[in-house]
């Protein structure tokens, strides 16, 4: 049986260190994306977790968040004088060689620096978003009645407390595991709870992409 990518993408990541990931913007070195880091990061409305657009200010509170390890929650945004310093040479440089033409609408160049970053950002976070792909099969209900639906608790606490539970964990271990391995753990928390977790497999992703769209949907 193939061993599923996802599973070897949630562990393997090249890095030496435990904590630390291989990303650095604005000079400054981000950890491992974790359930802390997308708690926060919701925490301050970022649009990085509602899909809005990104300003400057946006990315340093993202950089800010993700140097931190749980419960640690004062973010310090890195400072831009040597990015805009930085920035600002190689303007002069650019501004002294450049003809005179017309205005255009392309972006000029603290905005290709911020959409480098940005884009970096991203995929930063897309390494360590490897959840397992499974669904939970119901229980049979007795006498053919639902029970009334439940309020749930915020989605990052609903994760760590069935974490600690299953494993005896402490918080700081918990809340700072790699998104993709906490995500892994869960599911086989909930399989040891007793839910019958059905795991997508490769074969059967293989088996489903055949599928004619007019039956994926039914």
């Amino acid at each position: 049986m193939a061993v599923d990518p996802k599973f070897l993408a949630a562990w393997i990541d090249g890095q030496p260190d435990s904590e630390w990931s291989g990303t650095s913007i604005f000079g400054h070195k981000l950890r491992k994306f974790s359930l802390w880091h997308r708690t926060l990061l919701k925490a301050v409305d970022s649009p990085f977790m509602r899909k809005g657009s990104v300003a400057l200010f946006d990315l340093r509170n993202a950089v800010g968040i993700c140097k931190l390890k749980y419960p640690d929650s004062r973010i310090v945004r890195p400072k831009l004088g040597p990015f805009l310093m930085t920035l600002g040479l190689i303007t002069r440089g650019l501004l002294s060689r450049r003809k005179p033409q017309a205005d255009t609408k392309e972006p000029n160049i603290l905005q290709k620096a911020l959409a480098r970053r940005i884009t970096a950002f991203l995929e930063y976070c897309g390494d360590y978003l490897q959840e397992p792909e499974y669904t939970i099969i119901p229980p049979d209900i007795k006498g053919g009645t639902k029970n009334t639906p439940r309020g749930q608790a915020p989605d990052e606490l609903q994760h760590a407390s069935e974490l600690i539970a299953w494993s005896g964990w402490s918080e700081d271990v918990v809340w700072n595991l790699p998104l993709g391995k906490a995500s892994w753990y869960r599911a086989m928390a909930r399989k040891a709870t007793g839910l019958d977790v059905d795991f997508t497999t490769p074969e059967e992703k293989a088996f489903q992409a055949q599928l004619p769209e007019s039956f994926k949907h039914r």
